[in-house]
């Protein structure tokens, strides 16, 4: 069986190598030459089909980014509004602070210490 395969594919080299050895015609050169000459003689677009393909990904990714930053900008005004607070309750809020002697922050802690 090994043998028999062998034997096909050392026949099917010999074939490509019988069609590698034949000469290629004039005609066929000569189309092919000119393929490339009108190639080259043609007009040059400006914007190969493959660089819009790349560009188009690229432009999409930046209006999500920029879509989302817009998103994102809009919550935070939203919000920042709607928690501002006045002069006046800060000023009480600050002054509240400054009279009591322990942060809230740290109170806690405190009851942590007390027996």
């Amino acid at each position: 069986e090994c043998q028999a395969r062998l034997a096909a594919m050392q026949a099917n080299r010999l074939a490509v190598e019988a069609d590698c050895r034949q000469d290629v015609s004039f005609d066929f050169l000569a189309l092919q030459r000119r393929k490339i000459y009108a190639r080259l003689t043609g007009p040059a677009h400006w914007w190969p089909h493959g660089q819009l393909r790349r560009w188009a990904s690229a432009v999409m990714t930046v209006l999500v980014v920029a879509g989302g930053f817009l998103v994102y900008e809009e919550k935070q005004t939203r919000h920042t509004n709607q928690s501002a607070i006045s002069d006046a309750q800060l000023a009480l809020q600050v002054s509240g602070m400054a009279q009591d002697g322990e942060p809230q922050s740290t109170a806690p802690l405190q009851a942590l210490f007390e027996e």
